[in-house]
């Protein structure tokens, strides 16, 4: 079983595909005979026929491809013969409009190229019931859809109290609480940290000497560690595939506070301790109280929540998924 991964993770940008990398290499760990291939940015028709053109060169070996995202990258494979799963993430899928008119055009580009060829493909894998829903709504007669979120490697994150973990990554003794944003720019209206800010601010009517931290460029190895420094974090996107930032805070038995974005909400029906809510002020800074108000130690199986994305359980499911397609 041979398997190939077409990707668009520009490989010279720090952290550029890293999940995609982890679970390839436990992929190949684990016995599969997988190989990732860069087609390069594929943003006009030039490119779009050079990264055909590169698929072409290399798919005679391959059992499956496989891209690793939507859009001009599911493009560029989606007319091959070969046997074809697509991947897709989230901003690949979800349309949306914020006060940016030219990201409101490209989003509208890009999730319409997705639409276009999905039919064409044997298998889709997407990353949450809500995202196989919102699909569902819209296509009559699509392929099997699999809800497989990208896999994190519970091996690297250990649980730990937060102000142990404020002395070794910060060197402080701040015994405050601190809550966690993760975007690799603020300035992203998805992601909407404006709001994120104002949260906060309204939770410090109750608590004073909270501090919110960004985390935008902290190497892949270093996250564990850093995000146990933190009582919580706080997700306000406007969409999401499954944020990977709350999957490893739950990974650290860390709750989150978040607007209603992929199955998050399922996770706060069944934990008192994490919060989904209204996108404003003040109802995500009322739940920023309430999540501070519970002990480390009650938040002791969140972990629970996300095991079965691990990257044994996830490559059990890739393996089934591609051995059915295969044979």
């Amino acid at each position: 079983m041979k398997i190939l991964w077409p990707h668009t993770y520009d490989p010279s940008k720090v952290n550029s595909g890293i999940f995609m990398h982890r679970h390839a290499k436990s992929l190949k760990d684990s016995g599969i005979d997988l190989t990732t291939l860069y087609l390069g940015k594929i943003n006009n028709p030039i490119r779009l026929i050079r990264a055909i053109n590169l698929l072409n060169k290399n798919i005679d070996r391959y059992d499956l491809i496989h891209p690793q995202y939507g859009s001009t990258c599911g493009l560029s494979c989606a007319f091959n013969k070969k046997i074809k799963i697509i991947s897709l993430k989230g901003s690949d899928w979800y349309k949306y409009k914020t006060n940016n008119i030219g990201m409101n055009v490209h989003s509208k580009i890009t999730t319409s190229i997705t639409r276009s060829y999905l039919k064409n493909y044997d298998s889709i894998v997407v990353m949450s019931h809500a995202m196989r829903s919102s699909i569902q709504k819209e296509f009559d007669n699509l392929p099997p859809i699999h809800v497989i979120s990208d896999p994190i490697d519970l091996n690297l994150f250990k649980s730990i109290n937060p102000i142990d973990a404020r002395k070794k990554f910060f060197n402080t003794k701040d015994e405050s609480p601190w809550v966690l944003f993760v975007s690799s720019d603020i300035n992203n209206p998805i992601k909407r940290y404006f709001l994120a800010k104002e949260a906060v601010s309204y939770a410090r009517n109750f608590y004073p000497n909270l501090k919110l931290k960004v985390a935008s460029e902290i190497p892949p190895e270093l996250m564990p560690k850093y995000i146990s420094c933190f009582n919580l974090v706080i997700s306000t996107s406007l969409h999401e595939g499954w944020p990977n930032n709350i999957k490893e805070a739950l990974a650290l038995n860390i709750p989150f506070v978040s607007t209603n974005v992929s199955d998050l909400e399922g996770i706060s029906l069944r934990n008192k301790y994490c919060f989904v809510t209204s996108p404003n002020p003040s109802s995500l800074g009322s739940s920023i109280i309430k999540c501070l108000s519970f002990k480390k130690e009650e938040l002791k199986n969140l972990r629970n929540n996300i095991s079965y994305m691990s990257m044994e359980e996830t490559n059990k499911k890739y393996i089934k998924m591609y051995k059915k397609l295969i044979y």
